[in-house]
């Protein structure tokens, strides 16, 4: 990684429903098992709680968490893709469950920058094609890893399923971890 993707930040919030999905898929107490497995400061903030929804992170410890899961359970794409699903449906609840069902499927596309905004520092997306039951876009998450684009492939689907998107078909490509092709296509 250079310097500059590993400049890039995530919320804590990132971190707490990660941790709060993988709990949920793994079992109460399953989270302890991962602290050898990241940086100190990031075990320390997990260990004691002190991962505020609010505050910024390096994004190396987001991709080194997902790596820390892989290591301790072998598990794969498909585990990511249950994290990223489950962890979007915990963000949902509240007030964003009332926004999403207000909104349609190419209104989330049209603001995905600024929605992964909350989220991811630096998170651009560039529309290549854009119709009201199709999209395709090209992703660019300096400093990500497969197992995050994975995460945020199938949140991006709940997020779309959550606004009214029918027969959601859903691929994405990566071309590097940094960069990924996403085309989705559905009716209403």
């Amino acid at each position: 990684m250079s310097a500059l993707q590993d400049d890039n930040l995530i919320k804590g919030q990132s971190f707490r429903t990660f941790l709060a999905a993988y709990t949920k898929l793994k079992g109460v107490g399953t989270s302890d098992a991962l602290l050898p497995h990241v940086p100190p400061q990031l075990a320390e903030a997990i260990r004691y709680g002190t991962l505020l929804a609010s505050t910024w992170h390096p994004i190396a410890w987001y991709r080194a968490l997902h790596q820390a899961v892989e290591n301790v359970h072998g598990v794969n794409h498909d585990f990511a893709r249950q994290i990223g699903r489950e962890a979007t449906m915990q963000d949902m609840r509240g007030v964003y469950s009332f926004i999403l069902r207000i909104v349609s499927p190419a209104r989330v596309i049209t603001n995905m920058d600024w929605i992964l905004g909350l989220y991811i520092k630096q998170f651009h997306v560039t529309q290549l094609v854009r119709e009201p039951t199709h999209v395709e876009c090209r992703l660019v998450l300096p400093g990500s890893s497969e197992l995050m684009w994975h995460e945020l492939h199938a949140g991006s689907d709940v997020m779309l399923n959550a606004t009214g998107a029918k027969e959601l078909k859903s691929v994405l490509v990566l071309e590097n971890s940094n960069t990924a092709r996403w085309q989705a296509s559905w009716r209403t």
